[in-house]
């Protein structure tokens, strides 16, 4: 059993034992568990478990305004969506039960922390963020990207679709990209730029299935 699937089945057992005190005499409970620790994040698929000692075709589960779909990992998971509204809020999950026709046994409920995924890193080339660097450096892979830092371990992928180019002490305008590739004008421009010069690249625009997002950060490559 891998670490992180022990600690989920350990974190369920714990919550089951939880909400079986808190029932009392009640027989009936229902354990919700946020796959990833306890918080949600918006814009993404959360992982919830529910596990019931009622059976799931009885159960009544109401997301706090979030939307829920099954999974297709197995019994009793979802993916729990949450929108960028209630970032920085968040929602309770109440799981109630028919068990006879009118008659509506609430099973359980958790509070979750809703939070917005944070900004990924910029790079040129996949590891260039700033400094001097040789043009052979800047051109082995000339592309922007973005991706999320190791101390976000989920995989949340990003797509690069636009960014400003400015070459300090150029005359020229700064050369706005589309796509995530330098294209034929900066792969020139940096060909023939002299030693010295700096290269800013700047209004970097990305998307992932979280949304669209602007990346104040730059990055400053000093040629050498």
């Amino acid at each position: 059993m891998t670490p992180k699937r022990k600690t989920t089945l350990i974190g369920l057992l714990l919550l089951l034992f939880v909400m079986n005190c808190k029932a009392q005499n009640s027989k009936y409970t229902a354990g919700i568990v946020v796959d990833r620790m306890n918080i949600l994040y918006a814009g993404i698929p959360n992982p919830v478990t529910i596990v019931s000692s009622v059976p799931h075709t009885k159960l009544h589960i109401d997301w706090g305004g979030a939307n829920a779909e099954l999974s297709e990992e197995g019994y009793g998971k979802y993916l729990v969506y949450v929108s960028d509204t209630l970032a920085s809020k968040g929602i309770t999950i109440s799981v109630s039960a028919e068990l006879k026709k009118g008659k509506i046994v609430d099973l359980g409920k958790s509070y979750y922390r809703v939070k917005s995924i944070p900004l990924p890193i910029v790079f040129v080339g996949g590891n260039i963020r700033y400094g001097e660097q040789p043009k052979d450096a800047i051109l082995a892979n000339p592309f922007v990207a973005a991706k999320m830092g190791t101390d976000f371990n989920i995989d949340v992928r990003w797509r690069v679709l636009s960014y400003k180019v400015t070459f300090i002490c150029d005359e020229d305008e700064p050369i706005i990209v589309e796509g995530h590739l330098f294209g034929d004008k900066v792969t020139e421009k940096i060909q023939n730029a002299p030693l010295g010069t700096i290269v800013v690249f700047s209004d970097i625009k990305i998307i992932s299935i979280a949304g669209e997002r602007d990346i104040e950060e730059r990055i400053i490559i000093t040629i050498k």
